[in-house]
This record gives C-alpha cells, structure tokens and sequence, in this order.
C-alpha cells in the first residue's frame, strides 16, 4: 500500500473507485485539525500515563 501511496498527486484520480482504497476521497467543508486542541489532548495523554506509571 505504500508503493501506491508514493505515485502522486495522481493517486486519488488512480484509486478514486478502488473498493480497497475507500477512505480515499475528498470531504467536503473539511478543514486541517486544530493543533490548540491538539495540545490539549497530548496534555491529558501524558496525565493518564503518569497516573499509571506513578
């Protein structure tokens, strides 16, 4: 799957009807994550593994 995954900006036109590929498709209205809540969620990972290491 990497070796497809390498061929491009062709490769959603290449897999777009591939029924192996198909979370392979563009969202509409879909925006890149928030990294303010990124941070927020890296904080509470690290306090669950503190309380279980500790």
């Amino acid at each position: 799957m990497l070796a497809h995954a390498r061929t491009g900006s062709h490769f959603l036109a290449n897999y777009k009807e591939d029924k192996a590929f198909a979370l392979v498709s563009e969202v509409d209205k879909s925006e890149p994550p928030k990294s303010s809540k990124m941070w927020l969620a890296l904080a509470l990972l690290i306090a669950m593994i503190a309380t279980q290491v500790c």
